[in-house]
């Protein structure tokens, strides 16, 4: 039959190679198989994805780099500039190199090969489900995480709330009662693991990311229903300590309290950078040169920070990169912002003047998504504050799920209002061989 033919022939496409090395890379990072099937670890899956991401763009090599790209590369140069520099240049070196494999063979080939509605759809809906398979790890170890920057309740919780808001804005284009209980599901399972974790920092991000949430949604009188009936879920649920817990963040900054011990290193981290105010003291070296900025008082209760985290992304930033790294890193929120920004405001214009198509549908999701994207880069700057995330791949993912609906949107929107001004940029990234090379 024609139409099972065609059917077939546009899941081939969406399901090539390169794109299921993208889903590969993200369930391995995220997943962690080998967490749940320990002789998997045998096999170096990491190393695996890499090498064949690698591959991907070696085959189908793009001709430029996608905007928000070329930043996060700015800021790889930025960290290959602070080796030199940096008192122990060894980890310095280390954490350039990684994070440059990372951009290389992870980032790049998301970018690049996630290029139409219809792997948009499929990325989203299996990030989700990755994000699930986590909570549900931590749900059945007591709040902790699969391991690696997901291992820390901290850490676990900050995923947890990531992964709710895309869950969330989902609900709103979901068609099938399936689709819509999937959802409902999943965002049930993110909030109780927030819950599980009781993590303070990561309580003032999941409120953050749910007022924004609640603003930002079509339906504010069923949206707060629904959160009010998922709150007096969770609180029904939660024992007595998870408030005590919660309530001791009017206390944290009391002597061996954990807060407390964050002031400190806070303040270790300022005055690193107040000394070292245009490039830092290097990448990953906020540890390495807190001797001369420790206090008597702490060194004196046999508290050192030698080999510690700041336990904030906003005091790594600065003692490690300077107002330099610092502003580009601020620049390229601001610059992923106003992307989104902009596919809403076009979103709305073309809405006013075309008449319903499956574009239109498919337009109204990448909108929504935009939303899911700014709300979890609300609960990762609001969580992000307590933890030393500059490292996790959580930021520069967001960043390149921006890049990939943006370039897909304009994609779609030309179809619908063509407008030579917006033609999506990536047209020009590939080479003639490559673009007939798409459906792989």
């Amino acid at each position: 039959m024609p139409s099972v033919r065609t059917a077939r022939l546009k899941r081939a496409a969406t399901f090539g190679f390169p794109f299921v090395v993208v889903l590969s890379y993200l369930f391995v990072e995220y997943g962690r198989p080998a967490t749940w099937i320990p002789p998997l670890s045998i096999l170096h899956l990491g190393a695996i994805v890499s090498i064949l991401g690698v591959g991907c763009l070696l085959m189908h090599p793009p001709r430029a780099l996608p905007r928000l790209a070329k930043y996060m590369f700015a800021f790889l140069a930025v960290m290959a500039l602070g080796i030199p520099m940096a008192g122990n240049r060894f980890y310095a070196f280390v954490w350039t190199k990684n994070f440059a494999i990372f951009l290389i063979t992870s980032i790049l080939p998301l970018m690049i090969f996630v290029n139409s509605f219809a792997r948009v759809r499929v990325l989203f809906r299996f990030w989700i489900a990755v994000n699930v398979l986590v909570s549900v790890y931590g749900l059945l170890h007591h709040g902790r995480g699969i391991g690696a920057f997901l291992a820390d309740e901290n850490d676990f919780c900050l995923v947890t709330n990531m992964a709710a808001p895309y869950a969330f804005f989902l609900l709103s284009v979901a068609t099938s009662a399936m689709e819509k209980t999937l959802l409902g599901g999943s965002l049930a399972i993110f909030l109780a693991g927030s819950v599980m974790s009781w993590s303070r920092g990561g309580f003032l991000g999941l409120i953050a990311a749910g007022i924004f949430c609640w603003v930002r949604s079509p339906k504010k009188v069923a949206s707060a229903l629904a959160i009010l009936m998922l709150g007096v879920g969770v609180f029904l649920a939660s024992p007595p300590s998870y408030w005590h817990e919660m309530k001791t963040i009017e206390t944290s900054t009391n002597e061996n309290d954990t807060g407390y011990y964050r002031l400190y290193y806070w303040g270790v981290a300022w005055r690193e950078f107040l000394d070292h105010p245009l490039m830092g003291v290097g990448p990953y070296n906020y540890q390495f040169s807190t001797g001369p900025y420790e206090s008597e008082h702490e060194k004196g209760r046999g508290h050192h920070l030698w080999g510690k985290a700041s336990h904030s992304l906003y005091f790594t930033l600065l003692p490690e990169y300077g107002l330099l790294g610092t502003l580009l890193y601020a620049g390229i929120v601001i610059a992923g912002w106003r992307d989104r920004a902009r596919i809403r405001k076009r979103y709305r214009t073309i809405q006013q003047r075309a008449g319903p198509s499956p574009e239109l549908s498919q337009l109204r999701t990448l909108y929504y998504l935009t939303l899911a994207l700014d709300a979890s880069l609300i609960t990762f700057l609001v969580t992000g504050a307590f933890i030393s995330v500059l490292y996790y791949p959580h930021f520069w993912l967001l960043t390149a799920f921006t890049g990939v609906v943006h370039y897909v949107f304009h994609k779609v929107a030309g179809e619908v209002e063509p407008s030579p001004a917006l033609e999506p940029r990536r047209s020009r990234f590939r080479s003639p061989s490559t673009a007939r090379a798409r459906a792989t």
